[in-house]
């Protein structure tokens, strides 16, 4: 693959910069799966089916970050701590790329039964992944193991958790959980955490009500509990127009550093189907 990028306001004493970038590469996944005659009345588990991927990805593009003194900074790179997309096509901080040569290994492991209308649905979802890169810094050449954990026992329960675990300091830097119990007609709540050491701890409650056929209350409420405070506060109803189209009516109220002020009322309006 390649990538061109022609910049007609260049930076560093230039006029125009044009930056030619090449890439190879290759994905490779194996599909494997297992079944077994499993059954349980309470959970509704009609046999049991396990579907494991591994996978193996690698790209090389040594000059991804050529020309840096000629290119304005205007896509570049934000705070994540998610594994980010590896290859230059799909990396969207293209003022600010990164040079290339990585490999990353994954692991992606499904669990389903049968579902009692048709076809299968998903019991238990555990993905890991993790980067090993030949352009480093000395002792840190491989990234930190990224964990994805998904249990749905019932329709009406859904836990999930993400976690990142520093390989070389052997510590836990970030853990975000949450469990949702829902009745698929009238209501919703969620509660979540996300920690990140040395950042934050916050909490968060979703809940949303079905009033009737046409509206829905719902409200968010996300608390730091280093800072002791609310950062977000929003209540709202939602107001289904027949079949084509739905309004949302907010107020927010929000701390911390946000580029919006402390209080707002939000309209939104979505098109359903035409």
């Amino acid at each position: 693959g390649g990538r061109i990028t022609y910049y007609a306001d260049a930076i560093g004493g230039r006029d125009t910069y044009t930056r030619m970038i090449g890439e190879v590469g290759f994905d490779a996944v194996l599909r494997a799966n297992g079944t077994f005659n499993y059954r349980n009345e309470i959970w509704e588990i009609d046999g049991l089916r396990h579907l494991l991927e591994p996978k193996i990805s690698y790209r090389y593009a040594p000059r991804a970050d050529q020309g840096q003194p000629y290119i304005p900074n205007i896509d570049s790179q934000v705070f994540t701590t998610y594994l980010q997309p590896l290859s230059i096509a799909d990396q969207r901080n293209v003022d600010q790329l990164d040079a290339l040569n990585t490999f990353r290994f994954a692991m992606d492991n499904t669990l389903q039964t049968r579902d009692k209308e048709y076809g299968s649905r998903d019991l238990l979802k555990l993905d890991f992944a993790a980067d090993y890169t030949f352009l480093h810094q000395p002792g840190r050449p491989l990234s930190d193991l990224y964990t994805e954990a998904a249990l749905m026992p019932a329709p009406w329960l859904h836990i999930e958790a993400f976690q990142r675990w520093d390989v070389h300091d052997r510590t836990q830097d970030e853990l975000n959980y949450g469990i949702e119990v829902a009745d698929q007609k009238w209501w919703a709540v969620r509660l979540a955490a996300h920690f990140l050491k040395n950042d934050y701890e916050q909490y968060l409650l979703d809940y949303r009500q079905r009033i009737n056929e046409e509206h829905d209350f719902y409200l968010r409420l996300l608390y730091d509990a280093r800072r002791g405070r609310f950062d977000e506060q929003t209540f709202g109803i939602t107001q289904r127009l027949g079949q084509t189209w739905n309004v949302r009516y907010e107020v927010s109220f929000t701390n911390g550093n946000t580029r919006e002020g402390s209080f707002g009322i939000n309209v939104q309006v979505d098109l359903l189907r035409f």
